[in-house]
């Protein structure tokens, strides 16, 4: 059984023993000492000069007084705690006991923010608090004495984010997290087109929307003939048509020649408009934020742009059609937090964008292995800097293939008559062609969550309409971002961590009660005890039985020490060596030379 990790964590509160005072006393026993030795070799001086044998003073005859030094100090102190825990640890007895009487919280959930109190995160703020409800539960709540309301937006996304966002713009000294309970197990029933997946705790539904103009995906391989001779015809239309050979380059500006209309590339440098400058443009975030939202802008930088819409679609659709492709996506913070939070908010920034990505291209969950890398960089852009920066909250997606693409949109381009097209076995061809044509709304809007089916739209029963805004549909909340409607089922458990980096004071009340005098059986909204520096030594009751002992040095805060049979031994001890030296000879020759003009002048 090993109690590294318990041992490791008592110590790092137990080193924040102040010892100064004893290594400053018995430093100073050392500087008072050569003090008074100093003073008696002056006083030895002084009766050496007026004691006289003849006419002449002892120090006049060669007598010296002795000076004295010391070459060698040893100053040691230690403190030590010894701790005997009798019983399981005061968080686990705590914990057993609110699940006993709260039937809205149930073990798993206490298991689960007993995990959450293990996260390295937490330790890098003075305090940190956890306030638990449903997500259809409102509430009010307070935090040192500021008024925020809890879950009474509409929507999926607004209702869970509105209070963390109201949090941080009324101080800036804290951050706020959320965690979702996984949403159950979601199963499309829907009719052909329609996309219904499971996106972490939300269930996301997109239904295809009818182009505004014909558009189409070419694939090129990396080979480029030399010659126009041995080049590759590509036709947008039977009339229309232009040649892979030479470069990239060239061949992008042969095809954007050619079409007239709308012409990207992309590879594995990037999006490009001219087929020589390359841009990977950037999902953007708010402060401290996690969600995509596609009109967040700030400074000069923004989401709304048209080059980042279509580039999302375009590298949907090279993914969706393109088995060889893979994509890379990075997050990343700027650099005013603490270097574990930043690497986990990064992390946060890139799930949000992989659910929301994914949510437009398939339900079939095996799709996410063509990530390649999810990375979560943290603050790396930063390079120290501590600011706000908005500049450095994104994350990027990269394209990763052997392959090269061109987009088309409008223009020359005729899904019916472009050449090669899809059913063409050649390497270089057309993977996507879509015209104008209406796309058939479908009959069935359906999926089973948990094994329960869930109709949106079904025959005699539709509610389609209310997937156009904020609403609750049969038990969820729903939210449309851009093209994508988002489901949170209202039973599902919403956990809200937050940090305070200034004080370790957090004080919360629910609806006018102070958080450890609510009714644990009728309360629906559960509130941790504050987490601090001086309140986190536990031990894990599973991997304590009986009576264990074990020491660490330091020491603790005694508010916890309830849990512990304790001692606290000390010692401190000093060690010194002297030697005799000589007087110095400039002093000597000053002495003498003081006596010799004041026999002088008598």
């Amino acid at each position: 059984m090993s109690y590294t990790e318990d041992i490791t964590n008592g110590a790092s509160i137990l080193q924040q023993v102040d010892v100064t005072d004893i290594i400053t006393s018995l430093a100073l026993g050392i500087a008072e000492a050569q003090e008074k030795l100093d003073d008696n070799s002056i006083k030895q001086l002084t009766k050496l000069s007026e004691t006289e044998v003849g006419d002449k003073s002892l120090l006049e005859l060669g007598f010296t007084p002795a000076f004295y030094s010391f070459d060698y100090a040893d100053v040691s102190a230690s403190i030590s705690l010894r701790m005997a825990l009798k019983k399981s640890d005061e968080f686990s007895l705590k914990l057993s006991a609110d699940y006993k009487s709260n039937a809205d919280f149930d073990k798993d959930f206490f298991k689960s923010l007993e995990d959450k109190k293990k996260k390295k995160t937490r330790k890098e703020f003075k305090s940190v608090k956890d306030i638990s409800l449903k997500a259809k539960i409102e509430s009010n709540i307070t935090l040192n004495a500021d008024s925020y309301n809890m879950h009474q937006e509409d929507g999926a996304i607004s209702r869970i984010e509105t209070f963390g966002e109201n949090v941080r713009t009324n101080n800036q000294e804290y951050r706020v997290s959320k965690e979702i309970e996984e949403a159950k197990e979601v199963v499309n029933q829907s009719s052909t087109g329609v996309i219904i997946r499971k996106a972490g705790p939300y269930v996301t539904v997109y239904i295809p929307q009818t182009p505004t103009s014909s558009y189409g995906l070419l694939k090129l391989d990396s080979v480029y003939p030399t010659t126009s001779a041995s080049g590759i015809d590509i036709n947008l239309n039977t009339s229309k048509s232009f040649k892979k050979y030479g470069t990239f380059n060239t061949t992008f500006n042969r095809a954007k020649t050619e079409n007239t209309g709308t012409v990207y590339g992309l590879t594995e440098d990037g999006f490009t408009t001219d087929g020589s400058t390359f841009e990977k443009p950037k999902i953007y975030f708010g402060w401290d934020k996690d969600v995509f939202d596609p009109t967040y802008q700030e400074g000069t930088v923004s989401n709304a742009t048209p080059e980042l819409s279509l580039y999302l679609d375009v590298l949907g659709q090279v993914l969706r059609e393109d088995t060889d492709s893979k994509i890379n996506i990075i997050g990343y913070t700027d650099g005013s937090g603490d270097a574990d939070y930043n690497k986990d908010l990064s992390k946060r920034r890139v799930d949000a964008i992989t659910s929301h990505f994914f949510g437009k291209i398939s339900d079939d969950p095996t799709l996410k292995d063509r990530i390649k890398s999810a990375l979560y960089e943290g603050e790396k852009l930063a390079n120290g800097a501590t600011a706000r920066d908005e500049n450095l909250r994104y994350v990027s997606i990269e394209v990763i293939s052997d392959n090269d693409y061109i987009f088309f949109k409008g223009g020359e381009i005729n899904a019916a008559q472009a050449t090669p097209n899809v059913a063409s076995t050649d390497a270089n061809k057309f993977i996507v062609l879509e015209d104008t044509s209406a796309v058939t709304p479908p009959t069935i809007i359906k999926f089973t969550y948990g094994g329960e089916e869930v109709v949106i739209k079904e025959a005699a029963v539709d509610e389609s309409s209310k997937l156009s805004s904020k609403s609750l549909i049969a038990g969820f909340h729903h939210e449309k971002v851009g093209e994508l409607s988002y489901l949170l089922h209202e039973e599902s458990m919403v956990n809200y961590t937050v940090y305070n980096s200034e004080s370790e004071e957090l004080d919360v009340t629910v609806d006018g009660v102070a958080s450890a005098e609510l009714d644990k059986e009728k309360t629906k909204v559960f509130v941790s005890e504050t987490e601090t520096s001086k309140t986190r030594l536990n031990t894990s009751s599973k991997e304590v039985d009986g009576n264990k002992t074990f020491a660490v040095s330091g020491s603790i805060d005694f508010r916890t020490s309830r849990q512990f049979d304790m001692s606290v031994e000390g010692n401190a001890s000093l060690a010194a060596r002297m030697k005799s030296v000589p007087a110095p000879q400039e002093f000597l020759d000053y002495i003498t030379q003081v006596l010799s003009n004041s026999n002088n002048a008598s």
